[in-house]
């Protein structure tokens, strides 16, 4: 063989462009040195010579079979998220401190060990390096303030902190580092059309990415039993957090077809041709003036309850709750939305345009889009019949809140105009 030869693929030479200018928008097919072997590039080609693709190359595993295509088994890679070795550990205690106060407390760890399962060598790797940390607390106490009135307090804390990034990410230095990009800190990541695996990941650092998401609670609930009824007044309150940090994109992702080297009305070319000769398809790279999300939010809550005993038989419940839960806001209002009733400036003060989140010159005049709703009033209705000693019939009614649900993975924020992602086809 006297240079590349692209199997099952005919590779015409991308330096005639494909163009109107170039009629009849041909371009010569590869045929080797000699001008006698189809679909070959000769190695002296100077494109070839000074290709940066041969870097990537040099981390190419030897084949585990023969043939030019499917010539590679990886090793095998176990299936589900974050499937690694776990250590976990509970604590509980349980105190009485006199005959009027009860204190429990609880703790809970989780270690979900790194991912490090590659189907590639760690530098052009594509997969994961991710890890999860979860912590869990939890604090109850009761006071009896006489034999018909109970107090009880519970303060609690979740976080679930995921970290995530490549494996390639330490090898930045052993790889090409392109030009134009946002960041050079890990390698960039190189994508093939026609089931061609790629190269790399440009996902970053798991531990520089971290992605706690903490929530603290605090309840308080009195119960008052008096005559036939049992009273019950509390509330509630939540704060949700969800902290996202992210490189990802950053080196650049870079995509190389079979068009690159082919004709568009023949299926011809090949992606590998393509990414010697250096024929980008299409690239990409991510550019921040911010690297995280701070997202933000809460919830109030109260309530009040009465079980009324009306007969030996029969039990009525009523009962009130009201909540409000605050969307999602950025701490520091790095958060951009769609307003359809801000004049645009770019479009002749028509109604609709991009705003920022936050108070002052140029900013939307809120902290989110959003409106925050304060009738989430929900009644309670319950009744409990016993028709014999060893049978009850329940029903009952309520009208209940919940928050909505975020779209996406960062709280719903977006930051159009403090990061951007650009795509260059060629």
């Amino acid at each position: 063989n006297d240079g590349l030869k692209a199997e099952y693929y005919v590779v015409f030479d991308p330096a005639q462009e494909v163009s109107a200018s170039n009629p009849p928008f041909l371009r010569d097919q590869f045929m080797g040195c000699a001008g006698n072997t189809p679909n070959v590039i000769c190695p002296s080609d100077p494109r070839l010579q000074n290709s940066l693709a041969k870097e990537w190359f040099e981390f190419l595993p030897q084949p585990t079979s023969s043939g030019p295509l499917n010539n590679y088994l990886a090793p095998p890679t176990p299936s589900g998220f974050l499937n690694s070795d776990t250590t976990a550990f509970t604590i509980k205690v349980d105190e009485y401190v006199g005959d009027k106060d009860h204190l429990s407390f609880s703790l809970y760890y989780r270690d979900i060990a790194p991912t490090l399962f590659s189907a590639l060598p760690d530098p052009i790797s594509i997969n994961t390096l991710a890890y999860l940390k979860i912590w869990m607390f939890r604090a109850n106490h009761d006071h009896t303030f006489g034999p018909n009135l109970l107090n009880h307090v519970t303060l609690g804390y979740n976080n679930a902190s995921y970290y995530g990034g490549g494996i390639d990410g330490p090898f930045a230095a052993d790889l090409p580092q392109i030009p134009g990009v946002a960041s050079h800190r890990f390698p960039p990541a190189i994508y093939f059309d026609a089931g061609i695996q790629g190269f790399g990941s440009a996902s970053g650092f798991a531990q520089e990415q971290p992605w706690p998401a903490p929530a603290y609670i605090a309840n308080d609930m009195l119960t008052w039993a008096k005559g036939r009824n049992t009273f019950v007044f509390g509330g509630e309150y939540r704060n949700l957090q969800n902290t996202f940090h992210s490189f990802s994109g950053e080196p650049g992702l870079f995509e190389f077809t079979q068009p690159g080297t082919g004709l568009y009305w023949l299926n011809s070319g090949s992606p590998i041709a393509s990414f010697l000769l250096e024929r980008v398809n299409w690239a990409s790279s991510t550019f921040r003036s911010t690297n995280d999300v701070y997202g933000r939010a809460d919830s109030f809550v109260g309530y009040f309850g009465d079980t009324f005993k009306a007969t030996p038989k029969l039990t009525l419940n009523f009962g009130l709750r009201w909540e409000m839960h605050r969307p999602y806001a950025e701490k520091w209002d790095r958060f951009s939305f769609f307003d359809p009733q801000t004049p645009n400036p770019g479009a002749g003060g028509r109604l609709g345009a991009l705003v920022f989140a936050g108070t002052g010159p140029g900013k939307f005049g809120a902290r989110r889009p959003e409106k925050t709703w304060t009738r989430g009033f929900g009644p309670r209705l319950g009744l409990a019949y016993a028709v014999r000693p060893r049978m009850v019939v329940r029903t009952g009614y309520g009208i209940f809140y919940d928050m909505a649900n975020p779209p996406g993975w960062v709280s719903g924020i977006a930051q159009d105009g403090f990061n951007t992602s650009p795509v260059f086809d060629s």
